[in-house]
């Protein structure tokens, strides 16, 4: 069986420094892709994408959105 993703997904790429509040753990990864339901950071700990980090994401989204529609109309 072929998994599928649930949405579509942007390119994108961003640096994110992530911090584990528990053990004060800094780490910082790339993103390599966005969609509706987050973006995909590859770490060695799973991250929840935080309430508030919502807004931030919506944001990336309709910014990734524009990029690809100028880029498949002006084809």
């Amino acid at each position: 069986m072929i998994e599928r993703p649930r949405a579509r997904r942007y390119p994108f790429a961003a640096s994110a420094d992530l911090v584990d509040m528990a053990s004060e753990t800094e780490i910082r990864e790339q993103t390599t892709d966005l969609s509706v339901f987050g973006c995909q950071v590859t770490a060695q700990k799973v991250w929840a994408v935080e309430q508030k980090d919502q807004l931030v994401l919506e944001k990336w989204l309709a910014e990734a959105r524009d990029i690809h529609e100028r880029t498949s109309n002006a084809h």
